[in-house]
Protein backbone atom coordinates (compact mmCIF):
# COMPACT_ATOMS: atom_id res chain seq x y z
CA UNK A 1 0.00 0.00 0.00
CA UNK A 2 2.81 2.38 0.89
CA UNK A 3 4.53 1.77 -2.46
CA UNK A 4 1.26 2.30 -4.30
CA UNK A 5 0.73 5.66 -2.57
CA UNK A 6 4.27 6.73 -3.39
CA UNK A 7 3.71 5.70 -7.00
CA UNK A 8 0.58 7.81 -7.22
CA UNK A 9 2.40 10.77 -5.67
CA UNK A 10 5.30 10.50 -8.12
CA UNK A 11 2.86 10.31 -11.02
CA UNK A 12 1.08 13.44 -9.77
CA UNK A 13 4.36 15.32 -9.44
CA UNK A 14 5.38 14.19 -12.92
CA UNK A 15 2.12 15.41 -14.43
CA UNK A 16 2.39 18.81 -12.74
CA UNK A 17 6.00 19.32 -13.82
CA UNK A 18 5.24 18.29 -17.39
CA UNK A 19 2.93 21.19 -18.14
CA UNK A 20 3.90 24.35 -16.28
CA UNK A 21 0.89 26.28 -17.51
CA UNK A 22 -1.66 23.84 -16.06
CA UNK A 23 0.22 22.42 -13.12
CA UNK A 24 -1.00 22.63 -9.55
CA UNK A 25 0.93 23.37 -6.38
CA UNK A 26 3.04 20.80 -4.55
CA UNK A 27 3.97 21.59 -0.95
CA UNK A 28 5.80 19.90 1.90
CA UNK A 29 5.48 20.57 5.64
CA UNK A 30 7.65 18.83 8.24
CA UNK A 31 7.51 18.68 12.07
CA UNK A 32 10.66 17.11 13.54
CA UNK A 33 11.81 16.87 17.18
CA UNK A 34 14.45 15.87 19.58
CA UNK A 35 12.64 15.02 22.84
CA UNK A 36 13.57 13.82 26.33
CA UNK A 37 11.05 12.41 28.81
CA UNK A 38 12.16 14.20 31.97
CA UNK A 39 9.59 12.69 34.35
CA UNK A 40 6.90 9.99 34.36
CA UNK A 41 4.73 8.13 36.87
CA UNK A 42 4.12 4.41 36.34
CA UNK A 43 0.55 4.76 37.68
CA UNK A 44 -0.55 6.97 34.77
CA UNK A 45 -3.28 5.72 32.45
CA UNK A 46 -4.82 7.32 29.36
CA UNK A 47 -2.11 9.97 29.32
CA UNK A 48 -1.27 12.33 26.48
CA UNK A 49 2.45 12.13 27.26
CA UNK A 50 3.47 8.50 26.93
CA UNK A 51 6.79 6.69 27.05
CA UNK A 52 9.13 5.86 29.88
CA UNK A 53 11.08 8.34 31.99
CA UNK A 54 14.50 8.99 30.51
CA UNK A 55 13.51 7.87 27.02
CA UNK A 56 14.76 10.25 24.33
CA UNK A 57 14.94 10.25 20.55
CA UNK A 58 14.93 12.20 17.33
CA UNK A 59 11.65 11.82 15.49
CA UNK A 60 9.62 12.92 12.51
CA UNK A 61 6.32 13.70 14.19
CA UNK A 62 4.61 14.70 10.94
CA UNK A 63 5.36 15.06 7.24
CA UNK A 64 2.74 16.42 4.85
CA UNK A 65 2.98 16.02 1.08
CA UNK A 66 0.20 18.11 -0.47
CA UNK A 67 -0.98 18.62 -4.02
CA UNK A 68 -3.52 21.37 -4.81
CA UNK A 69 -4.94 21.88 -8.28
CA UNK A 70 -7.47 24.30 -9.76
CA UNK A 71 -9.25 21.95 -12.15
CA UNK A 72 -11.39 24.69 -13.67
CA UNK A 73 -13.05 27.92 -12.65
CA UNK A 74 -15.62 25.95 -10.65
CA UNK A 75 -13.64 22.95 -9.38
CA UNK A 76 -10.51 22.51 -7.25
CA UNK A 77 -8.97 19.47 -5.61
CA UNK A 78 -6.52 18.60 -2.85
CA UNK A 79 -4.66 15.35 -2.21
CA UNK A 80 -2.49 15.17 0.91
CA UNK A 81 -0.37 12.28 2.14
CA UNK A 82 0.92 12.10 5.70
CA UNK A 83 3.79 10.20 7.23
CA UNK A 84 4.42 10.04 10.98
CA UNK A 85 5.89 7.75 13.60
CA UNK A 86 2.49 7.07 15.17
CA UNK A 87 1.48 5.05 12.08
CA UNK A 88 4.04 2.37 11.29
CA UNK A 89 4.15 -0.26 8.57
CA UNK A 90 4.09 -3.98 9.35
CA UNK A 91 7.89 -4.04 9.46
CA UNK A 92 8.11 -1.06 11.84
CA UNK A 93 8.98 1.69 9.37
CA UNK A 94 7.33 5.11 9.19
CA UNK A 95 3.93 4.72 7.55
CA UNK A 96 2.33 6.77 4.79
CA UNK A 97 -1.42 7.29 4.44
CA UNK A 98 -4.04 9.51 2.80
CA UNK A 99 -4.86 12.55 4.92
CA UNK A 100 -6.97 14.57 2.44
CA UNK A 101 -8.58 13.64 -0.85
CA UNK A 102 -11.41 15.93 -1.83
CA UNK A 103 -12.88 17.98 -4.63
CA UNK A 104 -14.51 21.40 -4.12
CA UNK A 105 -17.31 22.71 -6.31
CA UNK A 106 -16.89 26.44 -5.79
CA UNK A 107 -20.00 28.61 -5.72
CA UNK A 108 -22.21 25.67 -6.55
CA UNK A 109 -25.10 28.01 -5.85
CA UNK A 110 -24.67 31.61 -4.82
CA UNK A 111 -21.50 31.82 -2.71
CA UNK A 112 -21.80 28.32 -1.28
CA UNK A 113 -19.10 25.68 -1.84
CA UNK A 114 -19.72 21.92 -1.95
CA UNK A 115 -16.88 19.64 -0.83
CA UNK A 116 -16.78 15.86 -1.34
CA UNK A 117 -14.21 13.36 -0.07
CA UNK A 118 -11.86 12.96 2.88
CA UNK A 119 -11.78 16.50 4.26
CA UNK A 120 -11.15 18.49 7.46
CA UNK A 121 -13.95 18.40 10.01
CA UNK A 122 -15.25 21.85 11.03
CA UNK A 123 -14.76 21.30 14.77
CA UNK A 124 -11.50 23.17 15.33
CA UNK A 125 -10.36 24.52 11.97
CA UNK A 126 -10.73 28.10 13.24
CA UNK A 127 -9.19 27.54 16.69
CA UNK A 128 -6.29 25.55 15.18
CA UNK A 129 -5.55 28.36 12.74
CA UNK A 130 -5.74 30.93 15.54
CA UNK A 131 -3.54 28.77 17.81
CA UNK A 132 -1.06 28.56 14.93
CA UNK A 133 1.17 25.95 16.55
CA UNK A 134 -0.09 22.59 15.37
CA UNK A 135 3.63 21.92 15.12
CA UNK A 136 3.72 21.85 18.94
CA UNK A 137 0.37 20.28 19.82
CA UNK A 138 -3.15 19.53 18.62
CA UNK A 139 -6.02 21.67 19.88
CA UNK A 140 -7.97 20.20 22.81
CA UNK A 141 -10.77 18.48 20.88
CA UNK A 142 -8.29 16.74 18.60
CA UNK A 143 -5.82 15.99 21.39
CA UNK A 144 -8.41 14.32 23.63
CA UNK A 145 -10.10 12.37 20.84
CA UNK A 146 -13.34 14.33 21.10
CA UNK A 147 -13.46 15.01 17.35
CA UNK A 148 -11.10 13.78 14.66
CA UNK A 149 -9.40 16.14 12.24
CA UNK A 150 -10.69 14.39 9.10
CA UNK A 151 -13.74 12.46 7.91
CA UNK A 152 -15.11 11.12 4.61
CA UNK A 153 -18.32 12.82 3.55
CA UNK A 154 -19.97 15.73 1.82
CA UNK A 155 -20.13 19.28 3.16
CA UNK A 156 -21.60 22.65 2.31
CA UNK A 157 -19.96 25.85 3.45
CA UNK A 158 -20.13 29.54 2.78
CA UNK A 159 -21.05 33.00 4.09
CA UNK A 160 -24.42 33.77 5.64
CA UNK A 161 -24.38 37.56 5.47
CA UNK A 162 -23.57 39.85 2.55
CA UNK A 163 -20.32 41.06 4.13
CA UNK A 164 -19.01 37.55 4.78
CA UNK A 165 -18.58 38.19 8.50
CA UNK A 166 -20.77 35.21 9.43
CA UNK A 167 -20.17 31.81 7.86
CA UNK A 168 -21.21 28.20 8.33
CA UNK A 169 -20.16 24.62 7.60
CA UNK A 170 -22.42 21.54 7.55
CA UNK A 171 -20.82 18.12 7.01
CA UNK A 172 -22.39 14.66 6.79
CA UNK A 173 -19.74 11.95 7.02
CA UNK A 174 -19.01 8.36 8.00
CA UNK A 175 -17.79 9.27 11.48
CA UNK A 176 -14.81 6.91 11.10
CA UNK A 177 -12.16 9.46 10.21
CA UNK A 178 -9.83 8.33 7.43
CA UNK A 179 -10.64 4.68 8.11
CA UNK A 180 -13.32 2.83 6.10
CA UNK A 181 -16.87 2.93 7.44
CA UNK A 182 -17.59 0.12 9.93
CA UNK A 183 -21.33 0.55 10.58
CA UNK A 184 -24.46 2.15 9.15
CA UNK A 185 -24.40 5.24 11.38
CA UNK A 186 -23.26 8.66 10.24
CA UNK A 187 -21.94 11.78 11.94
CA UNK A 188 -23.49 15.20 11.36
CA UNK A 189 -21.20 18.18 11.99
CA UNK A 190 -22.15 21.87 12.03
CA UNK A 191 -20.26 25.07 12.79
CA UNK A 192 -21.22 28.75 12.70
CA UNK A 193 -18.51 31.40 12.83
CA UNK A 194 -18.56 35.17 13.20
CA UNK A 195 -16.06 38.04 12.99
CA UNK A 196 -17.64 40.92 14.93
CA UNK A 197 -14.43 42.92 14.38
CA UNK A 198 -11.16 42.42 12.53
CA UNK A 199 -9.58 41.47 15.87
CA UNK A 200 -12.16 38.91 17.05
CA UNK A 201 -13.37 35.51 15.86
CA UNK A 202 -16.15 33.45 17.47
CA UNK A 203 -17.33 29.95 16.60
CA UNK A 204 -20.09 27.68 17.86
CA UNK A 205 -19.84 23.99 17.03
CA UNK A 206 -21.95 20.86 17.46
CA UNK A 207 -22.18 17.33 16.10
CA UNK A 208 -24.23 14.17 16.50
CA UNK A 209 -22.66 10.75 15.97
CA UNK A 210 -25.19 7.94 15.48
CA UNK A 211 -23.81 4.78 17.10
CA UNK A 212 -25.26 1.25 17.25
CA UNK A 213 -27.31 0.42 20.35
CA UNK A 214 -25.68 -1.55 23.13
CA UNK A 215 -27.16 -4.18 25.44
CA UNK A 216 -27.72 -3.07 29.02
CA UNK A 217 -26.49 -5.54 31.63
CA UNK A 218 -29.21 -4.23 33.97
CA UNK A 219 -32.32 -4.15 31.82
CA UNK A 220 -31.27 -6.78 29.30
CA UNK A 221 -32.58 -4.61 26.47
CA UNK A 222 -30.97 -2.44 23.85
CA UNK A 223 -30.14 1.15 24.84
CA UNK A 224 -28.81 4.10 22.85
CA UNK A 225 -25.07 4.73 22.69
CA UNK A 226 -24.93 7.74 20.37
CA UNK A 227 -22.70 10.74 21.05
CA UNK A 228 -23.47 14.48 21.15
CA UNK A 229 -20.65 17.05 21.12
CA UNK A 230 -20.63 20.82 21.54
CA UNK A 231 -17.90 23.43 21.52
CA UNK A 232 -17.18 27.14 21.40
CA UNK A 233 -14.14 29.29 20.65
CA UNK A 234 -13.27 32.96 21.04
CA UNK A 235 -10.06 34.41 19.62
CA UNK A 236 -8.65 37.91 20.01
CA UNK A 237 -5.81 39.50 18.06
CA UNK A 238 -4.38 42.42 20.03
CA UNK A 239 -2.23 45.11 18.37
CA UNK A 240 -0.78 42.57 15.89
CA UNK A 241 1.61 41.31 18.61
CA UNK A 242 -0.64 39.24 20.87
CA UNK A 243 -3.16 36.51 20.16
CA UNK A 244 -5.35 35.05 22.88
CA UNK A 245 -7.79 32.18 22.51
CA UNK A 246 -10.17 30.23 24.72
CA UNK A 247 -11.90 27.03 23.65
CA UNK A 248 -14.44 24.92 25.53
CA UNK A 249 -15.83 21.48 24.70
CA UNK A 250 -18.55 19.17 26.05
CA UNK A 251 -19.34 15.61 24.94
CA UNK A 252 -22.05 13.24 26.13
CA UNK A 253 -22.17 9.51 25.31
CA UNK A 254 -25.59 8.03 25.99
CA UNK A 255 -25.40 5.14 28.49
CA UNK A 256 -21.61 5.34 28.32
CA UNK A 257 -20.94 5.29 32.08
CA UNK A 258 -21.49 2.09 34.06
CA UNK A 259 -21.82 3.01 37.75
CA UNK A 260 -22.02 -0.63 38.78
CA UNK A 261 -25.76 -0.41 39.32
CA UNK A 262 -26.98 1.41 36.19
CA UNK A 263 -25.96 2.95 32.91
CA UNK A 264 -25.76 6.75 32.75
CA UNK A 265 -24.53 9.23 30.18
CA UNK A 266 -20.78 9.73 30.24
CA UNK A 267 -20.07 13.46 30.05
CA UNK A 268 -16.66 14.90 29.20
CA UNK A 269 -15.67 18.54 29.61
CA UNK A 270 -12.58 20.51 28.71
CA UNK A 271 -11.28 24.04 28.39
CA UNK A 272 -8.16 25.36 26.70
CA UNK A 273 -6.59 28.83 27.03
CA UNK A 274 -3.60 29.97 25.00
CA UNK A 275 -1.62 33.10 24.20
CA UNK A 276 1.02 34.06 21.64
CA UNK A 277 3.21 37.15 21.92
CA UNK A 278 5.45 38.39 19.11
CA UNK A 279 8.56 39.62 20.92
CA UNK A 280 10.16 40.61 17.60
CA UNK A 281 9.80 39.94 13.89
CA UNK A 282 11.43 36.53 14.28
CA UNK A 283 10.68 35.49 17.89
CA UNK A 284 7.33 34.54 19.40
CA UNK A 285 6.53 33.32 22.94
CA UNK A 286 3.84 30.64 23.25
CA UNK A 287 1.88 29.44 26.28
CA UNK A 288 -1.18 27.24 26.74
CA UNK A 289 -3.10 25.51 29.53
CA UNK A 290 -5.79 22.81 29.15
CA UNK A 291 -8.06 21.35 31.83
CA UNK A 292 -9.86 18.13 30.91
CA UNK A 293 -12.25 15.87 32.81
CA UNK A 294 -13.11 12.61 31.00
CA UNK A 295 -16.12 11.96 33.27
CA UNK A 296 -17.76 14.73 35.28
CA UNK A 297 -20.08 12.46 37.29
CA UNK A 298 -19.64 12.83 41.06
CA UNK A 299 -18.80 9.12 41.36
CA UNK A 300 -16.04 9.36 38.76
CA UNK A 301 -13.48 11.31 40.75
CA UNK A 302 -9.69 11.57 40.69
CA UNK A 303 -9.42 11.62 36.91
CA UNK A 304 -9.06 15.30 35.97
CA UNK A 305 -5.86 16.30 34.25
CA UNK A 306 -4.16 19.51 33.23
CA UNK A 307 -1.84 20.13 30.31
CA UNK A 308 0.75 22.87 29.82
CA UNK A 309 2.49 23.78 26.57
CA UNK A 310 5.21 26.42 26.64
CA UNK A 311 7.81 27.45 24.11
CA UNK A 312 9.66 30.09 22.13
CA UNK A 313 9.60 30.10 18.33
CA UNK A 314 12.55 31.55 16.42
CA UNK A 315 12.25 31.91 12.63
CA UNK A 316 15.67 32.41 11.03
CA UNK A 317 13.92 32.11 7.65
CA UNK A 318 10.26 32.60 6.62
CA UNK A 319 9.92 28.86 5.98
CA UNK A 320 11.87 27.57 8.99
CA UNK A 321 11.10 27.70 12.71
CA UNK A 322 13.18 26.41 15.63
CA UNK A 323 11.05 25.96 18.76
CA UNK A 324 12.42 24.90 22.17
CA UNK A 325 9.36 23.77 24.12
CA UNK A 326 8.18 21.87 27.18
CA UNK A 327 5.07 19.75 27.73
CA UNK A 328 3.69 19.06 31.21
CA UNK A 329 0.68 16.88 32.03
CA UNK A 330 -0.68 16.93 35.58
CA UNK A 331 -3.10 14.52 37.21
CA UNK A 332 -5.55 14.77 40.08
CA UNK A 333 -4.44 13.05 43.27
CA UNK A 334 -6.00 9.60 43.75
CA UNK A 335 -7.34 8.25 47.04
CA UNK A 336 -4.11 6.29 47.49
CA UNK A 337 -1.41 8.79 46.51
CA UNK A 338 -0.44 11.79 44.42
CA UNK A 339 0.75 11.27 40.85
CA UNK A 340 3.90 12.85 39.51
CA UNK A 341 3.42 15.15 36.57
CA UNK A 342 4.63 13.96 33.18
CA UNK A 343 7.26 16.28 31.72
CA UNK A 344 8.85 16.21 28.28
CA UNK A 345 11.39 18.68 26.91
CA UNK A 346 11.63 19.09 23.14
CA UNK A 347 13.45 20.94 20.43
CA UNK A 348 11.08 21.17 17.48
CA UNK A 349 12.15 22.16 13.97
CA UNK A 350 9.50 23.05 11.38
CA UNK A 351 10.14 23.66 7.71
CA UNK A 352 8.02 23.97 4.60
CA UNK A 353 8.35 24.38 0.85
CA UNK A 354 5.81 25.09 -1.87
CA UNK A 355 6.15 25.25 -5.66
Amino acid sequence: MRNALLGVWCMVCGITSGNAQDRGTVSVLVFADYFYNLQRDTALTNAVLGGEEGYNAFQFRRIYLTYDHQLSKEFATRVRLEADEAALTSDGKIGLFIKDAYVTWKRMFGRQDLVFGIQPTPAFEVSERFWGYRSLEKTIMDLRGIVGSRDFGISLRGPIDAGGNIDYVVLVANGSGIRPEGDTGKRLYARVGAKPTDEMEITLYGDYSAQPDIVSAYSGGNVANSVVTGGAFIGLALAEKMRIGIEGVFQSTMNGYDTGTELLSRNKMGISVFARWAASETVEIIGRYDLFDPNVHTNATKDRRGYVVGGMSWSPSPNVAVIPNILIETFERTAQRSIKASMTGRLTVVWSVSE
